[in-house]
């Protein structure tokens, strides 16, 4: 009964929402974000946080993953497909690069997970969960979620080509020192977020790692939620996790 109490309250929250591009000004904006307090804490604050604590103790673990990529042709046959312009982000057990798609003509991002590196932690734990990754993103739709163009995989490398984003929110803060200077482009921003926990709800998704560096920007003013490693999927009150080392 608990549960489906919950549920039904989170549920109108989300209806709630359906509004919020209407808004008439930031005051009511703001108001209205803080009517919806369910449906924040529900995406925001449910990281398991005993899940890095582990990670940060295993240090064996680390040891064995910390390894990184030393081929810079990662990219294998697919090679002509891509001219890559900068490696932008990286982790225990992936890269990002930016490159141009020259047959496409379009920027693009490349995610790429090692197999070697891979196997040197759990194997068959990071497929699924890189599985599990792809499987959310392309089910929650959304244009203020980052959208996976297509899978690559070569010999050594699994690679998305995701969307290509300028900067995250959280550099873009450390760059301009936050919006006070135009208000505008942060409740654009703000709506753009809300859209994206919207569709996560209806799809039943927690994203659990909700953070500025996890919220990318085009133009300055369209955000796209990305960082979907920590994701859970919540069917019949039971939570699937992802789970990961990002």
């Amino acid at each position: 009964m608990g549960n489906s109490n919950k549920y039904k309250k989170e549920q109108k929250s989300i209806d709630n929402l359906n509004n919020s591009v209407n808004l008439g000004s930031y005051k009511d904006f703001m108001g209205h974000i803080d009517s919806n307090e369910d449906l924040m804490k529900s995406q925001v604050l449910n990281t398991d946080y005993n899940f890095f604590e582990s990670l940060n103790s295993d240090e064996d673990f680390i040891r064995k993953t910390i390894n990184l990529y030393k081929d810079d042709n990662f990219l294998g046959e697919y090679n002509n497909d891509f001219k890559v312009i900068k490696l932008i982000q990286e982790n225990l057990i992936s890269k990002i690069y930016k490159a141009e798609n020259l047959k496409d003509k379009r920027i693009v991002s490349l995610k790429v997970y090692n197999k070697k590196n891979l196997e040197k932690g759990d194997y068959d734990f990071f497929l699924e969960q890189i599985k599990r990754e792809e499987e959310i993103i392309k089910l929650c739709k959304s244009d203020n979620i980052i959208n996976i163009y297509r899978k690559i995989e070569t010999s050594d490398n699994i690679i998305y080509e995701i969307e290509s984003w300028d900067t995250n929110l959280s550099d873009y803060i450390n760059e301009h020192g936050g919006f006070s200077k135009n208000l505008k482009n942060f409740k654009k921003i703000l709506i753009g977020i809300i859209n994206a926990l919207e569709v996560l709800n209806k799809n039943g998704v927690m994203h659990r790692d909700i953070r500025p560096c996890n919220l990318f920007l085009i133009e300055r003013t369209t955000v796209k939620l990305g960082g979907f490693e920590h994701a859970i999927f919540i069917k019949n009150n039971i939570s699937e996790s992802v789970g990961s080392i990002f």
